[in-house]
């Protein structure tokens, strides 16, 4: 057999050629792992939008409900405030009366 420039490079070819076709593999399984990874991290991403909307949507319920509440609060203690003062005028109305009454009570008994 001779030594022909063909026969030195052959081997080093067959190598470069399963060398590429090893890297290519490789390259090819990245690139799955990374879509599979991408889909895994896309459904975590999405579950944890859905978890905060049902948050965010629980606490809109409550904050809605706390502001009704408060509204029902505000308006009652309004009513109280009100009747407060009605009692307010009505005792000072009596007490009026009192004293007029004790005043002329002092002017006849005098």
């Amino acid at each position: 057999m001779s030594i022909t420039p063909h026969s030195i490079v052959t081997p080093f070819d067959l190598g470069g050629q399963g060398l590429a076709g090893v890297l290519h593999r490789a390259t090819q399984d990245r690139i799955a792992l990374q879509a599979q990874a991408d889909e895994i991290q896309a459904e975590r991403n999405q579950t944890a939008v859905q978890r905060a909307l049902r948050v965010m949507g629980v606490l809109g319920r409550l904050v809605l409900a706390y502001r009704a509440e408060i509204t029902a609060h505000e308006g009652e203690a309004a009513r109280l405030r009100r009747e407060l003062a009605a009692m307010r005028s009505r005792a000072l109305e009596a007490e009026g009366r009192l004293v007029r009454a004790q005043k002329e009570g002092r002017l006849r008994a005098a």
